[in-house]
Formats: structure tokens, sequence, C-alpha cells
């Protein structure tokens, strides 16, 4: 099938379908991705879609659109591969029935670009990213080119040129696009109806990415006083402003001020938005994260169970989205000792995560890396064991050997062996995660204390094999090296 074919499968119209329908369809997902209701705009948008192949209109510039908005609704809910394919196909049709120089054309090239991002990030296809920049060059040359380089979609193109860049590397020509996005913003204040783009957010986070950290929160802390004196206190701006310094606020340890930058995100949204809008649950969920980590376990249960309701109702129960909603609440469960309610949330977040991803996914490692935490605390150490294993022949498959995501998955088959009392298939784990840590030196520029705490461990697990302190330091130098010790010798 080419690309601009009917669909294999397609049928015949039914009673009540129509052109003006089916624009009218895809017009209402649009509107109702726009509000963040992805689940409804997903339906609406693959309606539509459907109508026009029903009625065989899929050479029209109307179907294009339709396509195009389908595949901001796949974007939207995160659906970056299937998304990929619809935007290819919408991009096509543009430029056979627009042209390549319209105006809407240039949309649909921006979007296509952005799935082509994500996919290849996601893929680690270099091809892919490389297609993306040459797209997002041309949407922004082709935007400046119709609109005046100073109109607000020029903006928009010049922030998604910049995130990709960030991704990239290209961390000046970030900081230039940028700062020429934030000077278009002003001229052009943003519309409260639109989500913003916020470039100020977006240069903080570059910023913190160069290790500019007192810029970076100057800037978010600029942004939502600018939001509070011009667009007003309860407008999506300064929610978004406050969420991204919460980000901030974890990544320098001040994890207190960081909870109430997220707490006040979320009432800001919840005035703004809706108490019932996934941008509430966003913040609330990294305020129940904090609360967790702080060691209160009750807490958190009600505010990750809101934050899935609220989710579900968004995006539906088929999310990557609801994944890490059900993992957390999982942990939330497992720390108050609830491990079978813990077993089966892991259990719904695998299966959903293998419907999205089948195998390729970080989500589905973690996920089984929960669910063998849970079975090991519920002395199911043969199933542990099993899971674990699942993650670390995942993580080798998806990231490779040589990775800190493969390490921890070694570190955590090592603690579920501990937890069966196999000390000599534990020890051979945990040597085997200390030996590539030592070769992972941003596993430890990130986390010093890394090694340090995995060598407390093996040293425990040698001292209950009944071998000698004095070997187990030797061994434990041997690794800080990079060299692997071999084999326990009784």
């Amino acid at each position: 099938m080419g690309l601009l074919a009917l669909p294999a499968g397609a049928v015949s119209p039914q009673a009540g379908d129509s052109r003006e329908k089916a624009v009218e369809l895809a017009s209402d997902g649009e509107r109702a991705r726009k509000f963040r209701e992805p689940q409804k705009s997903l339906e609406l948008t693959e309606q539509g879609v459907a109508m026009f192949e029903r009625l065989g209109d899929v050479s029209s510039a109307e179907y294009a659109l339709a396509l195009e908005l389908h595949g901001r609704c796949l974007m939207e809910n995160e659906k970056w591969v299937e998304a990929e394919g619809v935007l290819r196909r919408a991009l096509a049709l543009a430029i056979k029935t627009r042209g390549a120089e319209h105006a809407d054309t240039s949309d649909a090239m921006n979007d296509f670009a952005q799935s082509l991002w994500q996919v290849g990030a996601m893929q680690k296809d270099e091809a892919r990213l490389d297609e993306s920049e040459a797209l997002f060059r041309k949407t922004l040359a082709l935007t400046s080119a119709q609109q005046g380089k100073d109109h607000p979609w020029v903006a928009i193109r010049c922030v998604n040129l910049a995130k990709l860049q960030m991704e990239r590397g290209g961390l000046a020509e970030a900081e230039t696009l940028l700062k020429r996005a934030i000077e278009i913003e002003k001229l052009h204040p943003p519309d409260p109806a639109q989500r913003p783009m916020c470039p100020r957010v977006v240069l903080a986070a570059l910023y913190s990415k160069m290790g500019r950290m007192a810029d970076s929160e100057q800037l978010l802390r600029e942004q939502i006083k600018s939001a509070e004196g011009t667009l007003g206190a309860n407008q999506r701006e300064q929610g978004i402003a406050w969420h991204a310094l919460g980000q901030f606020l974890v990544r320098t340890n001040r994890a207190t001020e960081a909870e109430g930058a997220f707490w006040q995100a979320m009432k800001v949204r919840e005035k703004a938005l809706g108490l019932e809008h996934p941008e509430v649950a966003k913040s609330l969920f990294n305020v129940a994260k904090l609360v967790l980590a702080r060691g209160d376990a009750k807490n958190p249960e009600s505010m990750f169970r809101r934050v899935l309701a609220i989710d579900e109702k968004a995006y539906g129960k088929v999310s990557v989205v609801i994944v890490d909603d059900l993992l957390h609440l999982a942990n939330t469960l497992g720390a108050q000792k609830r491990y079978a309610e813990a077993e089966e949330l892991i259990q719904r977040a695998i299966a959903v995560a293998e419907k999205l991803f089948g195998n390729e996914s970080a989500h589905v490692v973690q996920a089984y890396r929960g669910l063998a935490l849970v079975l090991n605390s519920q002395s199911k150490f043969e199933e542990a064991e099993a899971a674990q294993l699942r993650s670390v022949e995942l993580a080798q498959k998806q990231v490779g050997e040589m990775h800190p995501t493969t390490v921890e998955a070694w570190l955590g088959l090592a603690a579920v062996r501990v937890g069966a009392k196999k000390w000599g298939a534990a020890e051979a784990a945990q040597r085997v995660a200390m030996t590539r840590m030592a070769l992972l030196p941003g596993l430890l520029q990130n986390n010093p204390a890394a090694f340090s705490n995995a060598a407390d461990h093996y040293l425990l697990i040698y001292i209950e094999l009944g071998l000698p302190r004095g070997v187990a330091t030797d061994r434990i130098e041997m690794m800080r090296q990079g060299r692997d010790p071999g084999p326990v010798g009784r």
C-alpha cells in the first residue's frame, strides 16, 4: 500500500457519513486536544479519519488535515510510533494537495518532525533525528518567510528546534533560538486560551543542563512573577513555571522547597483548569513522590489514587501515563507492606506497558523490577528471581550491558538472591554490577556513593559465604578498577 492509499479493511459509507461531518469530528478532536482531553481528542479524530476513509475521500486537503490532527492527538497520548506513520501520510498528502510552501503544509511538517524526534530518541535512531532536525529547520525558515520573522508561530518553531538541539548537544544554538523566542513573545503576549510555550522555562532547563544553576532558578522565578503580573495568578503559564521550579529544586536536592513548588503548581492549575485536569494530576503526582520519599507511606496513597483517576479519565486505561501511575501507587502500597495489592497493580502496569511497547520500553524493565521486589517481600523467592532476571534480560536488550539501567537490574538481582539466601548466586550478580559500574564514570559522577554502597553489600554477601574479609577487600579493589576478579573460590 502506498502512503496515500486507502487503508486495508476500509468499509462502505454508513448512514449519516459526510465530508462535513468528518471535518467536524476532526475539528472537535483538535478542540478537545487543546483543552487537554487526550482520550476524547483521540476518539474524535479517529472517527473523523475513519469517516473520510469510508467515503473513499483519501486524496483531499481535508483528509490530510484530519490525518494531521489525528497524529497530534496520538502524540498527546504518547503513541509516538503510530503518530509518526499517520503524520508521514499527512505530510505527503499536504504537499500533494497544497504544495510544499503552503503555511498548512509547514504545520504538518512541524508535527511530523516532532514525531520523528520522539521515535528517534526512544530508538536511538540518528537517521530519524537528522530528518527531524532538517524538517524543524525547514519549517522555521518557511514560517519566517510566510508570516514574518516576529510572528508567534516563529517563536514556536524556535522552541521546537531548541529542544531538539538540547537533546543533541547543540546547546549554544539552543540558547540563541530560545532568546529569539523570548523576544518574539514580548511582542505577542500568550493567549490564555492556548497552551503556553514558555520559552523562558525551556531556557531555564537549558541553563540547568549547562550547569548554570543560579541563572536557571532566576529565570524560573522571573517567569512566575511575570505570569502573575501579566496573565493573572491562575493562568496556565504560572502553573507551568511553578512546576518547572519544582523540578529544578528536586535536581538541586531541595526536596522540601520542591514539594511546596509542586503544591503551588497544583493549586494554580486547579483554579485555572479545573480539579480533574491532567496538568493538575502531573503536579500532584510529584507532590506524592516527594511525600513518599521523606518516609510518609500513608498520605501519598490518596494522592496517587486521585492522580490515577484523573489520568484514566483523560487518557483511558492504556497509556504510558497510566503505567507510571500504577507503579507509583504500587510503591506506596509496598511501603505499607500491602504487598499483594501492590503485586496486582504492578501486574496491571506490565500488561499495559507490554500492550503499548512490547518489550521495547524502560517502563517494562522498571515494572519487572518492582514486581521482583514485592514478590521477594512475600517470600516468593523463585518468582521474584524470575521477574528480576526478566528485568536484566530486557535491560541488556534495550540499552546494552554497559548502561546504568542494566547495572541497576543486576544489583536488583543480587538483592533478590540475598533475600532467598542464595549467597553464591548473589555474589555473582553483585560482582557483575560492580565491575560494570566502575567502567561507567557518568553513573559514579551522578551518584558518587553508588560504588561504596554496592561494596558494603558485597562485603556482607562475602561474609555470609564464610570467606575471609581481607580477600573480599582485595576483590572489591579489583572491581573498583573495572576488573572482574572471577568466581568465588572457597
